[in-house]
């Protein structure tokens, strides 16, 4: 995993704990085996809470039989990795996981940039951390020069107010990926121009 500097705050979300209410004591055999407890990993009251819908809409089988006595069947088999394998977490276990890289195929579409939608346009996201725009408009129009929305947004729109690299973990900073941030101008331009081929 490479730290990239980004926002980390959806990172640490994973990690979360929350109180299981209804789903206390929920388990389902075969997948997620050891029953919710009444504080648990939000990842796992999410991975018993989305399999046992999908188990319980598409099978008969009885989600609150002893594990062992039933046995799930083969079409579900690729359940049991839904959600990372989330068996072994507890509620204070730190995820092994990274945010998964955007593709870059109609990336130009698909402004603003970062996981958190923090930047813009492209053309800002090639710039310096520290000189990303602090606030911008979202809503319907888009600058093909900047790759991005437009700075002018109309009637339709709302204005994001982001946060630098001393607030990493707001969930809106626009700081961290400063590859590319130092080419020259025509070569920034010449990635853009490139970016919006794919």
């Amino acid at each position: 995993m490479l730290d990239v500097g980004t926002d980390t705050r959806e990172y640490q979300i994973l990690s979360w704990a929350a109180n299981t209410g209804e789903l206390n004591g929920a388990a389902i055999p075969d997948l997620a085996p050891t029953p919710l407890q009444p504080v648990d990993a939000s990842l796992r009251i999410l991975g018993v809470a989305v399999n046992g819908s999908i188990l319980q809409y598409y099978s008969p089988l009885s989600l609150a039989a002893a594990h062992g006595t039933v046995s799930v069947p083969t079409r579900f088999d690729d359940l049991a990795d839904a959600f990372g394998s989330t068996a072994g977490l507890t509620a204070n276990a730190a995820p092994a996981a990274a945010y998964e890289a955007r593709v870059l195929e109609g990336i130009w579409a698909a402004a603003p940039y970062l996981h958190n939608g923090s930047v813009p346009s492209l053309a800002e996201l090639l710039t310096p951390p520290n000189k990303r725009v602090d606030t911008f408009e979202i809503g319907p129009v888009y600058n093909r020069t900047t790759v991005g929305l437009a700075r002018q947004q109309g009637d339709f729109s709302f204005t994001l107010r982001t946060t630098g690299c001393d607030d990493v973990s707001s969930g809106v900073s626009h700081c961290g990926h400063d590859y590319g941030t130092a080419l020259p101008e025509q070569e920034t331009r010449a990635l853009l121009e490139y970016l919006k081929t794919l």
